[in-house]
């Protein structure tokens, strides 16, 4: 799934550049139902959660046990773990579907574009662009006021996507 993934990116004849990529990202295949716990997704910088298939739902935990979704990925979505942000250090996910995940770090990432500069293209193509895509939905969501006219947005936002969020992560996401 990794080779096929980051292939069409680099191509296969830059092999140096996909075994350190490799090496320094964890993959992950995680079934329908199951949970990335904060432990996993911390490390000693910002994450960055790359969805090569399936289904997921980024979420913190907080105070008294209680879940707040704030992010919805599918296959090539992004997201970027920024400890600086508030309350990322208890960010977790939870797979909708069958899902495989790269975990890289933030630093590891840029020190492979700066090494290999072949890798910009994975900024370049995927993580920016996926990343500012997912905080400008979000943004807008979190600006509309009527949970109908939120329910709307979300679906055209996510017209592929939108019925197979269970309702309890919909109603997290969308802050009801």
């Amino acid at each position: 799934m990794f080779l096929t993934f980051l292939f069409p990116i680099v191509g296969k004849s830059e092999r140096q550049a996909i075994k350190y990529i490799f090496s320094n990202a964890e993959m992950l295949s995680v079934p329908a139902g199951d949970y990335v716990r904060t432990e996993k997704i911390k490390g000693q910088d910002n994450t960055i959660v790359i969805v090569l298939k399936g289904f997921v739902s980024g979420f913190l935990s907080e105070q008294a046990g209680r879940r707040r979704d704030i992010w919805l990925g599918k296959a090539k979505s992004v997201f970027i773990n920024d400890r600086s942000l508030q309350h990322t250090e208890c960010f977790n996910l939870e797979a909708i579907e069958d899902s495989y995940l790269v975990l890289i770090s933030k630093t590891k990432l840029e020190g492979a574009c700066q090494t290999y500069p072949v890798l910009d293209r994975l900024f370049a193509e995927l993580i920016f662009p996926g990343a500012i895509k997912s905080l400008e939905c979000h943004s807008i969501l979190n600006k509309i006021d009527h949970p109908a006219n939120k329910f709307s947005y979300f679906k055209r936002t996510f017209p592929k996507v939108w019925y197979s969020v269970p309702i309890r992560i919909y109603n997290s996401f969308v802050g009801n």
